[in-house]
Formats: C-alpha cells, structure tokens, sequence
C-alpha cells in the first residue's frame, strides 16, 4: 500500500470540463470588466450557460487562476471645516428678467471617464434659456 505522500506525486490527468469551465469563468470576470465575484459568476454560469457550481468551486477556480474581484471605488465627498459664506437672495424667485444678460444661473456636475473624473461647469441665460458661450 502506498502512502499518500507518493499518491500526491503522481500527475493528475487534466480534465476538459474543467478546462471549459475555467474558459467560461474568465470569460464572465473579463466581461464584467474584473468586478464579479464567486457569487455573481457562479449566477451567471447558472442561469446563461446551465453549468451548476458552487461559489465556493468557483472562487477556487478563481483562485487557481489568480482572478481577483476589484469593486470600482465610490467617490467621497469632503466635508468642509469651515462654514461657507451665504449670500443674499437677488433674485426673490424671479426668473424671468427683462432682457438678455441680466440674470446668468450655472451648475457643475462630475462625469465619471476612464481615466477618473472630469467636470462639467453650465451657465444659462435666463432670460433667451440659451447657453452663455465664453468670450
């Protein structure tokens, strides 16, 4: 009888549906962009593909493999020290000037590209509702 020292040396024939699955697997985390997790890959192959496996088979798969999960990182608001300055109210809810160039409104949004984050900054005429276009 040999003992298990000796069993661990001998090599282990390679199987094809694991090779498939693992095909599958890296398919599935490449096309989330390298987000999904065991839980969501094990759903995916399940529900698109009808392969039944654990998450925990597929985050060995995963492991042996060397795919990871990497959640993209919310942004985080800083929360300002000092009180800001408050200025009065000119407007008194009227919204509807007299003539162009009176009353110019503005916002500026995040838009989030590939690279990081890029800032859109508007402003409006309200009176022609038209965008004021830089000098």
């Amino acid at each position: 009888m040999k003992s298990s020292y000796y069993y661990g040396l001998k090599p282990k024939p390679i199987s094809l549906d694991t090779v498939k699955t693992k095909v599958l697997i890296r398919q599935v985390f490449n096309e989330s962009k390298k987000s999904a997790g065991a839980r969501s890959i094990a759903a995916i192959l399940m529900n698109e593909h009808n392969i039944e496996l654990s998450r925990y088979m597929v985050g060995k798969l995963m492991a042996q493999m060397g795919l990871q999960s990497r959640q993209i990182k919310m942004h985080k608001y800083k929360h300002a020290d000092n009180t800001r300055k408050i200025h009065g109210n000119l407007l008194n809810r009227n919204f509807s000037p007299t003539a162009p160039n009176q009353v110019w409104t503005g916002d500026v949004t995040y838009i989030r590209i590939k690279g990081g984050w890029c800032y859109l900054a508007v402003v409006l005429d309200l009176y022609a509702h038209h965008l004021v276009m830089p000098f």
